[in-house]
């Protein structure tokens, strides 16, 4: 059985000026020259495509977070589990009161809290928010 090796490709033009691109500012390390440039290609670049006269122009939509869906089971739990979770029947392994904390030191403690709760393989905390101030 032989093993036959496959022939590098040459670069494309666009490969080439995309390379020469990256490596304007490269400076050589000391006591080393920088290789000869290869010839510069300039890359084709498309124009830009022009909306049709008289067409409405789309604007950016800013991002909108999803509705928020009232009574629905969320992913990952069972009707069962989800009942008795609404109902107050499972109690919290672990409990984060954040009272009296500022924001960044509350969204740091619940990162923390909730990271060492899935280590800890809990499966109900109860996150105990204040008033908040910034």
């Amino acid at each position: 059985m032989s093993l036959s090796r496959r022939r590098a490709r040459a670069l494309s033009a666009a490969d080439r000026a995309l390379w020469q691109a990256y490596v304007v500012n490269v400076e050589a390390l000391p006591g080393r020259a920088l290789p000869p440039p290869e010839a510069t290609i300039t890359p084709i670049v498309a124009p830009a495509p022009q909306p049709a006269p008289g067409a409405p122009i789309a604007l950016p939509v800013a991002w909108q977070p999803p509705p928020i869906q009232v009574n629905v089971t969320p992913a990952g739990l069972d009707d069962k589990r989800w009942r008795a979770l609404r109902r107050g029947k499972t109690k919290p392994e672990r409990t984060l009161d954040l009272h009296g904390r500022r924001a960044q030191e509350a969204h740091d403690a619940v990162r923390g809290f909730l990271l060492d709760a899935f280590a800890d393989g809990l499966r109900c905390v109860a996150v105990i928010t204040g008033r908040g101030s910034s």
